[in-house]
């Protein structure tokens, strides 16, 4: 009589077990205490070794296929014997056969196995339920330890901070100069933003329980994905910084993010948030300004347009820039204000000397 390969029942498994790999091929001989197969669980890689000699007469599950414990993983008999057909001491189910039997909500004792031994197998799932598409129970999505920080500071923000966005376009022409030089247009823009904050000192307000006051640390964050999670790391002061540093400070906030080298000290602290997302073709979008901050500017992509200069109608490349404000602190027109500033000093900056740009 055949005996089955069972998978061993410890609960110190857990409750999902991957078959690793087959060391025996159907109809090859084995020896009691022969080594027949891997399986992969919480401790480690566990090997099964067969109980008595014989021939590897039916392997149920595949390699990668995942399994619990007390599921049938073959059978070991006489050479040429046939499975027997009466009912075995466990029943024998696929592990695929039970993963699509929970989701399509049916009970595997109403189930006719055809398999060998009467094992339960897909398809004899499906033709019990009719056909019937199973219907997915949704999984837990478990998000990482900052991005879970970032789902309770935006829920946060969008709940209880009211916001006005503007909009405008921007000349890119003499940024592009900037990019040929092989600086990151974000590099300029965060220049450009520390060139201009100083003359709206309400930029660097907060609003917390106990009403509005100037915020201790008035630096400027950087949105940055990494692995589809977001990062506002504050950048290094880039005040009186030429072009260059600033881009050089950039690269190395994003590659120590990318690293995860970023202190939870170095992601916040910060009144203007600054996000690009032109790369993906994004045309404008606003973004939700985090706890702390008072406003967010945002770019999107550089598109060809025409416009009128002197009369005339030519074709530049042109940004939309969004800014979002807290209105508790910050009235329409005073972002107007600051947004026609950077506008402005955007498409007027003279890269001039060297001290600017690349000191």
């Amino acid at each position: 009589m055949a005996e089955q390969i069972i998978v061993p029942g410890s609960g110190e498994l857990g409750d999902e077990i991957t078959l690793v790999h087959w060391h025996k091929k159907e109809g090859e001989p084995v020896r009691a205490g022969e080594l027949v197969a891997e399986i992969e669980a919480q401790k480690g890689v566990l090997e099964i070794e067969a109980h008595t000699g014989g021939y590897l007469i039916a392997r149920i599950v595949q390699e990668g296929d995942v399994i619990t414990p007390g599921d049938i993983l073959g059978y070991i008999g006489a050479s040429g014997e046939e499975i027997e057909k009466g009912k075995p001491a466990a029943p024998g189910i696929m592990p695929r056969a039970r993963k699509r039997a929970t989701e399509m909500g049916i009970d595997l004792s109403r189930v006719h196995g055809s398999g060998p031994n009467h094992t339960i197998t897909v398809s004899d799932i499906e033709a019990h339920g009719g056909g019937i598409s199973p219907q997915r129970k949704p999984a837990d999505v478990l998000l990482s330890k900052n991005q879970s920080a970032v789902a309770r500071a935006v829920s946060v923000s969008h709940r209880e901070t009211p916001v006005i966005h503007l909009t405008a376009e921007i000349d890119m022409t003499r940024a592009k100069k900037v990019k040929e030089r092989g600086i990151r247009f974000d590099a300029l823009f965060i220049k450009i933003s520390v060139e201009v904050l100083p003359g709206y000192p309400k930029f660097h307000w907060v609003m917390d329980e106990s009403g509005i006051r100037e915020s201790a640390s008035p630096g400027v964050g950087y949105a940055v994905s990494v692995h589809d999670d977001l990062y506002t790391p504050v950048l290094p002061d880039p005040r009186g910084k030429s072009l260059k540093e600033i881009d050089a400070d950039l690269g190395d906030c994003i590659a120590g993010v990318s690293r995860g080298s970023v202190s939870a000290d170095e992601l916040k602290g910060f009144t203007l948030l600054l996000s690009n997302l032109g790369m993906y073709g994004i045309t404008a979008f606003d973004a939700i300004i985090p706890p702390g901050a008072a406003a967010a500017l945002t770019f999107g992509s550089i598109r060809e347009a025409t416009v009128v200069l002197e009369n005339e109608p030519v074709v530049r490349p042109v940004m939309t820039v969004t800014l979002t404000v807290d209105h508790r602190i910050i009235n329409g027109a005073y972002a107007a204000r600051f947004l026609k500033d950077f506008k402005t000093r955007m498409e007027t900056f003279e890269m001039g000397t060297m001290e600017w740009a690349e000191r």
